[in-house]
């Protein structure tokens, strides 16, 4: 076998955080820690051109290739858009979410148009996508997380979860309706590195600075029915029997306050 190098360049001067090729247009864009955000002709590789530099290094980036768009995230918790339509791509939007800190990972649901991600604190954000032309309205439309660190995270649509993957190797379950976790393991020994979640399969698969790759099947409920029936039944009791703890309680100091001297339909007359 034999193959040929075709292209060699080093457009940047720290790691390469975030890279894709755009085939329809022949660009090649990439971003990094270097804080640039960077486009180079396929053709003329000489051509290379500094689209963005942030105040903070970039850590992802994603290609909707399909709406001609770009999200590209930073370590100082910003979510930024630009549209490809146009050359060079134009910033059509920046997201501040509710946190600084470093965003780690990053995934989009083109399905209900959210995306979701994760910063080395643990932070996790829901921001509303809407469709296609509506980039100038995305916003932040929830929050939550736990004291992790995270490196990745990817959606379940037909379960509604979000998993994360950490700096110590644990898989989080995350519940995107109440926003709790739901179950965590031990996937790895070392950090998480990358994840993909197979829809048709129910696989999860992940990979770690074990040198691991494991394929995980995830089940359709983390709850079975009947755990889930006994958790409803025991927090119907908890509530019942504080209601009646309480109506005691009011009962007794009404008790407690009625005396021989009251004064209770004083004013009545005959």
């Amino acid at each position: 076998m034999a193959f040929d190098e075709i292209l060699s360049y080093k457009p940047h001067t720290s790691r390469v955080m975030g890279l894709t090729y755009d085939d329809q247009q022949g660009y090649i864009y990439s971003c990094s820690s270097d804080k640039k955000f960077m486009v180079t002709e396929f053709n003329c590789i000489s051509n290379v051109i500094e689209i963005a530099q942030s105040n903070y290094a970039y850590t992802a980036l994603i290609h909707d290739k399909q709406n001609e768009r770009l999200f590209l995230t930073n370590e100082g918790g910003v979510l930024s858009v630009f549209m490809t339509n146009a050359f060079p791509p134009n910033l059509i939007n920046v997201i501040q979410t509710h946190t600084t800190n470093c965003i780690r990972g990053l995934d989009i649901d083109y399905h209900k148009q959210y995306i979701f991600t994760g910063t080395n604190k643990g932070d996790i954000s829901v921001l509303d996508l809407g469709q296609p032309g509506k980039e100038k309205l995305i916003k932040e439309i929830s929050y939550f997380g736990g004291n992790l660190e995270i490196r990745i995270l990817r959606y379940n649509l037909d379960n509604h979860e979000i998993y994360s993957g950490d700096q110590k190797g644990k898989i989080t379950v995350w519940s995107l309706k109440t926003g709790q976790s739901i179950y965590v393991w031990q996937a790895h020994s070392g950090a998480i590195t990358q994840m993909r979640y197979n829809r048709n399969k129910k696989h999860l698969l992940s990979i770690g600075k074990d040198k691991k790759i494991i394929y995980w099947q995830i089940p359709d409920s983390w709850v079975s029915a009947s755990m889930k029936k006994f958790e409803e039944d025991s927090i119907r009791e908890i509530n019942a029997t504080r209601a009646a703890e309480r109506l005691q309680k009011t009962r007794k100091a009404g008790d407690d306050d009625s005396s021989d001297d009251s004064l209770d339909g004083w004013d009545i007359r005959p």
